[in-house]
């Protein structure tokens, strides 16, 4: 009973940041949104660099995230070791057109990454998915 009192709360405090964040969005064109209120299973693996003394693969994924699918995002990479991780990431996105604005030693080097057309998920049948499971 405490449990679900608890998780009840925590839902709660998750759609009032999102709320809020959205409503920041819209009015300021930006907004911040704490992790705990986006994922607090995200949260909870960001909270082991504690116990590791270790950033996690999460660290590297998290400006990734677009939790109010704002049309844009922006991330800086700051350890050359990274630039090829973030510039692969760009690509795993293929059907968005992403700007690379890059500083290398001073001086600009931007990649523009085209976008793709986006493969249908499933070629057209004929069947509905019923029809086509008890075909399979």
């Amino acid at each position: 009973m405490v449990d679900d009192a608890l998780h009840e709360a925590r839902q709660a405090a998750k759609q009032h940041a999102e709320n809020d964040a959205s409503e920041a969005v819209a009015d300021h064109g930006v907004a911040y949104l704490p992790v705990a209120a986006m994922s607090s299973q995200l949260d909870r693996l960001l909270s082991l660099y504690g116990l590791l003394e270790t950033r996690s693969p999460v660290n590297s994924v998290m400006p990734l995230l677009n939790p109010l699918s704002a049309p844009a995002s922006m991330t800086g990479v700051v350890r050359p070791a990274y630039r090829d991780l973030h510039r692969d990431a760009a690509e795993a996105t293929p059907f968005r057109l992403s700007p690379l604005l890059r500083l290398v030693d001073g001086k600009a080097q931007d990649i523009l990454m085209p976008a793709e057309l986006e493969p249908q998920a499933y070629p057209p049948t004929g069947m509905t998915s019923l029809e086509y499971w008890h075909a399979a």
